[in-house]
């Protein structure tokens, strides 16, 4: 059941597909070592410390070289989930639940008020994402978030709450929209940011009130627009480490106009550098562009700039910047391990 409450999680791919055109203050990434030590400390603490153990030692995996103690750790939290070793979330009291449609809405304002201090201590001092962000770097890239869209609005509706011990788990699907705050060079209009990502909210109970803990987001997919170009844009969102995948473009150019476009595919990792594009022009309405996903296992953002142009004139009209986000690092189902803890507990 969809429940009539939103929150906030920053869309990392809505700042990464507007790279092309504005210059972000990137913060550095947390060090591998701190992934495997948070990866051991949530490996004792049941279903929802084993989501988030695999999470971290996946990070610690596509950081360093191959360490076999660490693998053999991540297998173990993948086995332990699907084979319903935990005892299964629970829905929570009445109570509980108040408590976090509070919290839910109290960031949702603060962050639609621009403002970073308050979002700031919704967050725990040791949260740490599963592309590899801590709270200090959240805080930047919110701050260059809005900077590039100073009418930046956010919206999240949830989908379930659960509770694990001390931590609670938000399923949600978020929105966001905005306007750039400078138009592109080239074609003199400013961008129209429309973003979607689905995936969990972790928050944990400390001092008597809950502080966000972590996040893994499952599907995220942006659009930005300086101008109406209206292109489709297809990528996987999972892929094993090394295997192939493909990319395509479709467009459909109107009448006088061509059109030029470019794929591009890197891990998502900070400070993020820009991506080397080799423009095309689209002989047909499809470009299609075959890739590998990143062999240690680092998620990807996948990108298509399309740009639009006169036949009789060697000018943009109109560009759009497409994302998709490519899970590379090995994951479980979290609503399937649910189930699966239920039925055997």
């Amino acid at each position: 059941m969809i429940l009539p409450t939103t929150r906030i999680r920053l869309s990392i791919i809505a700042i990464l597909a507007v790279l092309n055109f504005a210059a972000c203050a990137w913060g550095q990434p947390c060090h591998a070592s701190a992934y495997l030590e948070k990866a051991h400390e949530y490996e004792k603490q049941g279903f929802t410390g084993n989501l988030l153990a695999l999470s971290f030692y996946n990070k610690y995996v596509s950081a360093t070289a191959s360490d076999a103690l660490a693998l053999a750790s991540r297998k173990n939290c993948i086995d332990s989930l699907k084979a319903g070793k935990f005892s299964q979330p629970v829905e929570p009291d009445a109570a509980t639940r108040q408590e976090i449609e509070h919290f839910l809405d109290q960031m949702e304002q603060t962050w639609n008020a621009h403002q970073i201090d308050a979002v700031a201590r919704l967050y725990s001092p040791d949260y740490i994402n599963n592309d590899g962000l801590n709270k200090d770097e959240v805080s930047d890239l919110t701050a260059d978030f809005w900077k590039t869209y100073p009418d930046g609005n956010c919206k999240s509706v949830v989908k379930s709450i659960w509770m694990d011990g001390e931590f609670a788990i938000v399923s949600s699907r978020d929105t966001a929209t905005g306007t750039s705050a400078k138009p592109m060079s080239g074609v003199g209009l400013s961008g129209n940011l429309s973003s979607v990502s689905e995936g969990y909210m972790f928050m944990r109970r400390g001092n008597g009130s809950f502080l966000i803990t972590a996040d893994i987001v499952e599907r995220e997919e942006t659009k930005v627009s300086f101008g109406t170009v209206n292109a489709q844009f297809s990528a996987p969102e999972h892929a094993a480490p090394g295997s192939s995948f493909e990319a395509t473009v479709t467009y459909a150019s109107p009448t006088h106009r061509s059109a030029v476009c470019s794929i591009t595919s890197q891990p998502l990792q900070y400070p993020q550098p820009t991506p080397t594009e080799v423009w095309r022009r689209m002989e047909t309405d499809q470009v299609t562009r075959r890739m590998e996903a990143d062999s240690k296992g680092r998620n990807e953002v996948v990108m298509a700039t399309i740009g639009k142009t006169d036949a009789l004139r060697p000018k943009l009209d109109g560009i759009e910047i497409l994302t998709r986000r490519l899970n590379v690092a090995p994951t479980v189902d979290i609503e399937q391990a649910r189930m699966q803890a239920r039925r055997i507990n």
